[in-house]
């Protein structure tokens, strides 16, 4: 509980408050517009009135928050000037989107409270010009401003109408709409489904947020919900003059025709801080002298006025000792192979000019703050490793340069209040969960590997421990190559599922969970060096430091795990062919062998002997696209010709699924 409160006791009070805040504007309005000012609309509108009001005003204070938790520049600020404060207030800057979500959550709830009341509203309006009966006090009240240049209550100022016309010839029921569809478009497109399968979607619809505070702004700027005026309210107060409503206006009547006007247009103006840093006109992309770039705080984007606009994800990787960005793109699309040729990618010249990156930052980040901690834990899963990447490789050039002191240097934290509070950065745990072992990928096996295994030698360490959890493509030869030490003298130990300078924790402690982990740490911790410092946890579900952790999880907790080895699990699926033609894979895989392999495609597109070779062949290799390409090699012989190219055909796919 201790732990809880530490890390999460501000980040539930911010919660509370803002919920508090919302509560009590919900609350307020509902009670404010049950006063005599709108005894009148009440007696048209009923508690729909306070129903509508009430939730507007929420959604006022939302649409004001909901795009703080996005400006960058903003956030920036902010981190460098709360954290001279307290880091545990500045960490919740990092919690962002989180907050960004809920605002969103709670705008779409209040926006729909806000359009069932509506459509209740005009009912009540329509209903009350239909009643065409002077001794209804409704339709006496609709008749205001009719014959007279009184102000109305009704909008609906006839009976030949309808809700519908009415709703397309205002601008409340104008910019409602057109907010309304901005707002459902905007929820839509961020569905995890479309964000990860369509991210240019979900970029480029969120954009109609400009649509959506315009039509905000503009929406109440008729006016045409009203209320009883101060001076009308005072000389012909509504418990008075409501019974007299036939005489009113009458000589000798004690009650004058109220008047009414409504609530004074206050015009909301949001500043987005963020936006993005001006761009330059391309030039080189290498970092200045004095540039104020820290462990992940920079990123970076390509510009081409070749390329059309378009979203991908970028892994930068950059070292504030560096004087230059390695970028790594995945081609997965139209805009990505474009990007790639704008490069100069198909070409062999070099020499001519391409896309410039430009440089979008810095802003501050998590992992800024590293080394203020005395022993920190890194949890980077798949991708979301490239946080970490510049911190790994800060370590490193800290010991180029001769700093043999990088983990026990005092370094003294940015608060001038706490100016006489240092920090001694002891220790650093990495951990790295990848599907898959192409390290290739990110420029790992020819320069990581003396970071992630032979650091410890190089900064006077004799031991260095790498905790991987092997998963079921691991090639062993590529994990062998990578993970050996590149410097005598480090004692290490080997596990028995990898034939590597690996310590596996699950091979000595099975049940082992990450709670007892944190726990041995932080006791290990305050034993050896006489503290009893808290425990500071980093959300490894947060999208913005690790993207695609949620897709990861959930693929993970569906495989039968045998812990120490690769996992149990099966692969079904379908493979498209040529001529319509479709086949249902079944595979069977245990301790990454394949132990069986089930075909299943028509006699008429493929002979089943064909099929049932493969199937043999498949059998007892490698889940491994390169072992399964050697083992099915011997098919390439003389077939039909239309055989053997359909043959071919199923092989790539049978490929294709192990890649």
């Amino acid at each position: 509980m201790g732990n809880f409160a530490a890390n999460e006791g501000l980040s539930v009070f911010v919660i509370f408050v803002w919920f508090g805040i919302n509560v009590f504007l919900f609350v307020h309005f509902y009670l404010a517009f049950l006063t005599p000012k709108w005894f009148y609309t009440r007696v048209l509108l009923g508690h729909a009135l306070s129903w509508a009001r009430a939730p507007a005003a929420c959604l006022n204070f939302n649409c004001m928050l909901i795009l703080l938790p996005v400006c960058r520049n903003l956030l920036s600020l902010l981190r460098g000037t709360i954290q001279c404060c307290s880091r545990t207030a500045a960490r919740q800057l990092d919690r962002n989107i989180t907050f960004h979500k809920l605002v969103a959550y709670m705008i779409a709830f209040h926006t729909a409270v806000h359009i069932i009341a509506h459509l209740f509203n005009f009912e009540f309006f329509m209903n009350a010009q239909l009643d065409q009966n002077r001794t209804l006090l409704p339709f006496v009240l609709s008749e205001i401003g009719t014959n007279d240049s009184l102000p109305f209550i009704n909008p609906i100022r006839n009976n030949q109408t309808s809700q519908t016309v009415v709703l397309f010839t205002t601008v409340a029921g104008l910019t409602g709409v057109a907010i309304t569809l901005a707002l459902i478009l905007i929820i839509t497109s961020s569905t995890e489904v479309i964000r990860r399968s369509y991210f240019e979607v979900f970029w480029f619809t969120h954009h109609l947020f400009i649509i959506f505070f315009i039509g905000l702004v503009f929406h109440g700027f008729q006016r045409i919900v009203r209320g009883q005026t101060d001076v009308s309210l005072r000389s012909d107060p509504p418990e008075n003059c409501s019974e007299l409503f036939q005489d009113w206006g009458q000589n000798g009547s004690q009650c004058a025709v109220p008047e009414f006007a409504g609530n004074a247009p206050v015009l909301y103006l949001g500043l987005d801080l963020s936006g993005d840093a001006p761009v330059p006109d391309p030039g080189a992309a290498n970092a200045e002298e004095g540039f104020p770039d820290g462990g992940g705080t920079v990123r970076v984007r390509p510009v081409s006025r070749r390329v059309p606009a378009g979203v991908a994800p970028l892994h930068p990787h950059l070292s504030p000792r560096e004087d230059h960005f390695s970028v790594h793109v995945r081609i997965v699309g139209d805009w990505t192979e474009g990007l790639y040729k704008a490069c100069g990618g198909d070409h062999q010249d070099s020499s001519k000019p391409g896309a410039c990156p430009t440089i979008d930052g810095p802003f501050g980040t998590a992992s800024e703050d590293v080394f203020q901690y005395q022993v920190v834990m890194l949890v980077g899963a798949g991708i979301g490793v490239t946080p970490f990447a510049s911190i790994l490789k800060s370590v490193w050039y800290k010991h180029v340069q001769k700093n043999q002191e990088t983990f026990t240097k005092k370094v003294r934290t940015r608060c001038s209040r706490r100016g006489d509070q240092e920090t001694d950065t002891k220790k650093i745990y990495f951990y790295w969960l990848r599907v898959r072992t192409d390290y290739e990928a990110y420029n790992i096996s020819t320069r990581w590997s003396r970071y992630r295994t032979g650091s410890a030698s190089r900064l006077t360490r004799t031991s260095a421990y790498h905790h991987c959890t092997l998963l079921h493509s691991a090639d062993r030869s590529t994990l062998r190559s990578v993970l050996c030490p590149s410097t005598p003298g480090i004692h290490s130990n080997a596990t028995a599922s990898v034939v590597s300078s690996v310590t596996n924790l699950i091979d000595h402690a099975p049940s082992l969970t990450w709670e007892g982990l944190t726990r041995a740490l932080v006791q290990q911790y305050n034993t050896e060096f006489g503290l009893s410092s808290p425990l500071t946890l980093l959300d490894p579900s947060d999208q913005s430091l690790f993207p695609g952790i949620d897709c990861m999880a959930s693929e993970l907790r569906s495989w039968d795990w045998t812990f120490g080895k690769t996992p149990k699990f099966s692969v079904r699926t379908e493979l498209c062919l040529s001529e319509r033609t479709t086949a249902k894979l079944h595979l069977e895989l245990k301790n990454g062998l394949i132990s069986s392999c089930e075909v299943c495609v028509s006699e008429a597109w493929l002979p089943h002997r064909l099929v049932q070779e493969v199937c043999d062949l498949l059998t007892g290799e490698r889940f491994c696209p390169h072992a399964a390409a050697a083992a099915l090699t011997e098919l390439q012989r003389t077939e039909h010709r239309e055989t053997q190219s359909r043959l071919n055909e199923l092989i790539h796919e049978l490929i294709r699924v192990m890649s």
